[in-house]
């Protein structure tokens, strides 16, 4: 009986076409479609992060001091009062700021960044009142030692009171009763410090309260027609903010008054910048400059549209913000499709040189 031979099947090769498994996944249109949109993501966070948000880098450098001394003018060395507050006038160089100091407590400061003259407005003690102008560049860096003047105050004599008779438990003979010790003078400080801040940022004044009798009212007036009242219940430091929304230097006073009706006062300056450069004020005209527009203008939306008519920045606003999302989702789904059809194209090719083999 002839035996039928069975053919014999050769093995089936892995035809060298077919991609290993990690390949299969890293490649696969789910993955990269994927990866794609992570990436796109990350790209337009970042595109607002940069557009819609400004950083502000506080670099300190330690210039020359100024070279004169700040000069009190007004008022005249021994010189008295008897009403409150004073104001002291004097001179100093451009670009630089004085402190105040009363029998060496801070007592208020004033800028001179566009004049050659300081005014500041401040308290004084009874009796005598040492004045001594100290003036800083914009680092904070001390100028030569001033001359200092002194200034008398006369306290006006309290209303006299007729003394009370009290009766002596013992023979019964009137007394006068001994007056109240005085308490403490009211003080009023701060750790002031020239700083610049941007429009619309908030302005933080670190203050601190001492001796009076408490409690506490806090006046502020902020410089620009707005005004903050505030109540304490005993001396301690504290904090004032304000927000401004236009720039320039503005003068704060700040005014503490105790239960028995003692004030002290204390005079500050905010300095305000605008975000962008005014209107015609660019002068850049480097690659760096959207055709002499600034960069900011495109994302502030309360910034002044000049550049280009104006009317093309409210389209490129628009464009940011709905078009350029939607453009990239488009473009992802066409790259999926990319990808998905070539994968089967891929697919079929290796599916028929299998069947080949």
């Amino acid at each position: 009986m002839k035996t039928r031979k069975r053919a014999k099947t050769a093995p089936k090769r892995r035809s060298r076409q077919s991609r290993p498994l990690h390949k299969k996944v890293l490649f696969h249109p789910f993955t990269v479609f994927f990866w794609l949109c992570a990436g796109v993501f990350l790209a337009i966070l970042s595109f607002k992060a940069l557009a819609g948000n400004q950083v502000a880098l506080t670099v300190r450098v330690a210039g020359p001091p100024p070279s004169n001394p700040a000069v009190i003018t007004s008022p005249q060395d021994s010189q008295r009062f008897s009403k409150l507050p004073i104001t002291v006038k004097g001179n100093c160089e451009y670009y630089s700021y004085v402190k105040l100091f009363r029998n060496n407590l801070f007592s208020g400061t004033a800028s001179c960044d566009n004049a050659t003259t300081f005014q500041i407005t401040t308290d004084l003690y009874p009796g005598a009142n040492v004045l001594t102008p100290r003036i800083y560049n914009f680092a904070d860096v001390e100028g030569p030692e001033p001359t200092p003047i002194t200034v008398y105050y006369d306290e006006p004599a309290a209303p006299s009171e007729p003394t009370k008779p009290a009766s002596s438990p013992d023979n019964g003979q009137s007394q006068t009763e001994a007056p109240s010790s005085q308490t403490n003078p009211l003080v009023l400080l701060s750790d002031f410090s020239y700083k610049g801040h941007y429009v619309n940022s908030k302005v933080n004044f670190n203050l601190k309260l001492s001796g009076g009798q408490p409690p506490y009212k806090v006046n502020v007036d902020w410089g620009d027609g707005k005004a903050d009242n505030l109540s304490f219940s005993g001396g301690d430091s504290f904090a004032i903010s304000h927000v401004y929304s236009a720039a320039g230097t503005f003068k704060v006073i700040v005014k503490a008054t105790d239960s028995n009706g003692s004030s002290n006062l204390l005079q500050l300056f905010a300095v305000i910048v605008p975000l962008t450069p005014a209107a015609g004020g660019n002068t850049n005209t480097s690659s760096d400059n959207l055709l002499g527009c600034n960069y900011g203008d495109l994302f502030d939306p309360s910034a002044s549209l000049s550049c280009f008519g104006g009317s093309f920045l409210s389209k490129f606003r628009g464009l940011i913000k709905y078009i350029l999302p939607g453009y990239a989702i488009v473009s992802l789904m066409a790259i999926s499709y990319w990808l998905g059809e070539k994968e089967e194209i891929f697919k079929i090719n290796n599916h028929r040189r299998m069947h080949k083999t």
